[in-house]
């Protein structure tokens, strides 16, 4: 059997920036930057942390009743992530990941919403060797983001949408 490209006991650092969109022709977008690091505990398998910077464009939903137009929001995250290897080739692997975690954003973020929210990602992608210590990653997650009801009910628009990121990940 071949080796692993991601053995027990791996630290990798990831760089990635992505985009979001909700594609319901709702204004809505989100990008972010993130750097991540994962400590392989099994072979194939991560856990790590993922720091988030955040800017969400706001404008009025057009269904909303006319009032003030909403600023744009900026914030900062942490999750935390799980990612799992499961069919590799000869420099390439392909993966599941998740990412569960929190932000706080200067602008409640969606308009109506709060500023502190919660963020799930699930989804996958692939690495692409590109020397011995440097991947690249293309992947998707289903992206969503809202305040679990904190606020109440009435105070709690969520962001539910595609998320698509390229990055680097070095293994440590």
């Amino acid at each position: 059997m071949a080796p692993t490209e991601f053995p027990r006991g791996l630290w990798t650092l990831d760089l990635f920036g992505s985009y979001e969109d909700r594609f319901t022709g709702i204004p809505r977008e989100m990008a972010m930057g993130t750097a991540g690091f994962n400590c392989y505990f099994l072979d194939n398998i991560s856990m790590g942390c993922e720091f988030n910077g955040m800017f969400a464009p706001q404008e009025q939903n057009p269904r909303d009743v006319v009032g003030p137009q909403p600023r744009d929001a900026s914030g900062i995250g942490l999750a935390y992530s799980l990612r799992g290897h499961f069919i590799q080739g000869d420099g390439w692997s392909m993966y599941g990941d998740t990412a569960l975690g929190l932000v706080d954003f200067n602008q409640p973020t969606p308009p109506g919403g709060s500023h502190f929210n919660f963020t799930v990602g699930v989804g996958g992608g692939v690495t692409l060797r590109m020397t011995q210590r440097l991947d690249l990653m293309l992947g998707a997650r289903f992206f969503h983001e809202s305040n679990a009801g904190l606020d109440g009910v009435h105070h709690n628009p969520s962001f539910n949408g595609a998320q698509g990121y390229v990055g680097l990940m070095w293994k440590l």
